[in-house]
């Protein structure tokens, strides 16, 4: 099966979808297919393309199997405005079709959606060529920016039709969440086939280790109960409810919370925590790809978080990684959405609603006196992430999903 994936992120980037759409490509070739990337200069998280792509229009190389066509579109960086990121999005579109005469024609076209730009490539490449396209949608990127009060700005309107026109036209749809398939029939989705494809993680590369083969030590966290929330602080997320927590937790000396990452609530996060007087609350840059593993483990639990406007489009794709490494969640979000059904239908974590802070401080109070409830947590998260979010077995469903359409 030839195979072609239209995707904004790709190794070299190590963070997020560009660890996830390269693992699913290389995935794909390791089981005999010809795969094609069709993607950007490397340049996520800072914005900035990468050393050794600078100063090129183009570019083809050949990684783990994958032949990888590259188009230059100048980057937004990430604590630009939406404006900014959106304008840089919205070029992409035009690069990906200018890249058509280097591309062999596939017998299938994948796209990883957000943004909706590349969605709409495809859908052109594909009516081009005759051929079926799958998106797959990470997120609803029109409600997502309604959670960052955008969403009736111009750029926000023309994202809202263009996401509805590509999902109209596609052969068939997978999606992270089941949340997603009601919102994406009200926003255009009608008879394509919609299946549920969890995000993933390689189960061999993130795997549990023991405290004292972890970051503990180095970051003196030795003799803490360890919470810590790992990735973007971005729209969707919600930590304040978690400060306010902590502060008014019996025991909180003996609890440390690590934040690592950046973002554009990471300022507020931050000046929530000076307020409330929270020495015990640190904050770090994200680790290297390599020390993700040793980094995810230094915690005895995590935090995933998601504003009730968030948890209708967007989900936490960081809890493949966190169950890889057989630590146990703690859900900050609405408790009817999809996300914390997956925590409390896998039994491996616990969810409290994001106005319930008292609630939130009792659990992590009861997570301190009896560290052992996180242990016992952290062995059911990696059993349910074998049995769902393991990399071969998702991308063996998407594997399926685009044979069934090319026969």
């Amino acid at each position: 099966m030839k195979v072609l994936i239209l995707t904004p992120f790709y190794a070299p980037e190590d963070f997020g979808a560009g660890v996830s759409i390269t693992e699913m490509a290389t995935t794909l070739a390791a089981r005999g297919h010809q795969v094609q990337v069709l993607t950007l200069m490397p340049n996520y998280p800072k914005g900035e393309v990468f050393e050794g792509y600078r100063g090129k229009e183009s570019m083809t190389e050949v990684m783990d199997g994958v032949t990888v066509e590259r188009q230059l579109v100048v980057p937004a960086a990430r604590d630009g405005s939406l404006l900014k990121k959106g304008m840089a999005a919205f070029k992409v579109q035009g690069a990906f079709l200018k890249a058509k005469p280097r591309l062999v024609k596939p017998d299938v076209i994948l796209t990883v959606s957000p943004p909706p730009f590349a969605g709409i490539a495809a859908q052109k490449l594909a009516k081009e060529w005759g051929v079926p396209y799958v998106v797959r949608v990470c997120d609803i990127a029109s409600h997502a920016l309604a959670a960052a009060k955008a969403s009736k700005n111009p750029l926000s309107i023309l994202v809202r039709n263009l996401e509805a026109k590509m999902i109209r036209g596609a052969a068939a749809l997978n999606v992270v969440s089941p949340s997603f398939v009601p919102e994406l029939k009200a926003i255009g989705a009608k008879d394509a086939p919609i299946e549920t494809i969890y995000d993933w993680a390689d189960g061999s590369a993130i795997r549990p280790l023991p405290g004292t083969d972890t970051f503990r030590a180095v970051w003196d966290l030795d003799g803490k109960f360890v919470l810590m929330y790992s990735g973007s602080l971005g729209y969707t997320s919600d930590l304040i409810p978690v400060l306010e927590a902590i502060a008014r937790m019996e025991y909180k000396n003996r609890l440390a919370l690590m934040v690592l990452g950046a973002g554009p609530k990471l300022a507020e996060v931050k000046q929530k925590a000076a307020e409330l007087g929270l020495e015990n609350v640190r904050f770090r840059d994200l680790v290297p790809r390599s020390d993700l593993n040793r980094s995810l483990c230094a915690a005895h639990m995590h935090i995933a978080t998601l504003t009730p406007e968030g948890a209708k489009s967007s989900t936490q794709g960081k809890m493949r990684t966190i169950t890889a490494a057989g630590r146990g969640v703690i859900g900050v979000m609405p408790t009817d959405c999809g996300e914390a059904k997956v925590i409390t239908e896998g039994q491996f974590g616990v969810v409290t609603d994001n106005k319930d802070v008292d609630g939130l401080a009792r659990q992590l109070d009861d997570f301190c006196l009896d560290p052992e409830l996180a242990a016992r947590l952290g062995i059911r998260a990696r059993t349910f992430f074998e049995a769902n979010f393991e990399l071969q077995h998702c991308v063996g469903q998407i594997e399926s999903q685009l044979q069934s359409l090319v026969g």
